[in-house]
């Protein structure tokens, strides 16, 4: 499926919400979590993307099942491959999907790749308990070492 947006759309929707505070299961800009700050971006556009609306703060079969179901297969998998992923890998608008375990690779986490405003490097925009709010980062190394999975959805050429 294309979606009619572009990385860049979804990038400033994602932007605008830089700073609004963690919530689990957040999905308004009172609070939001990883999943949440990706429904509301592409709900901007009147993209109503499939949503898990019940789960615990363990990750569940169903996250890895509808994120497949919304963007296809993912392009990078690092269960399958013993490839490291490069950040030349990464495209603006692909969906950085990481880990927080050391073993098991098991997926937890949705970030959105975009593109520093100021410096010619990627970033991930994001949200979790542990930063308390929505932020943007650098991709360095560490980030890299933690991405599992990534998605690219289709989007409409700008």
């Amino acid at each position: 499926m294309i979606y009619d947006i572009t990385a860049k759309d979804l990038i400033k929707s994602a932007r605008s919400r830089i700073g609004i505070k963690f919530k689990h299961r957040g999905r308004n800009n009172y609070g939001l979590d990883c999943g949440g700050l990706l429904v509301v971006c592409f709900k901007d556009y009147n993209i109503y993307i499939k949503d898990i609306l019940k789960y615990s703060r363990e990750p569940i079969e169903e996250f890895e099942d509808t994120l497949t179901e919304n963007f296809d297969k993912p392009i990078f998998d690092k269960r399958l491959t013993n490839r490291k992923l490069r950040v030349e890998d990464l495209k603006i608008g692909d969906l950085a999907i990481l880990h927080f375990d050391d073993r098991r690779y098991i997926p937890r986490h949705i970030c959105i790749v975009a593109n520093h405003p100021l410096e010619n490097k990627l970033t991930l925009i994001h949200t979790d308990s542990k930063i308390s709010k929505v932020s943007e980062h650098i991709i360095n190394n560490k980030f890299l070492d933690d991405i599992v999975l990534v998605y690219r959805p289709k989007y409409r050429e700008e």
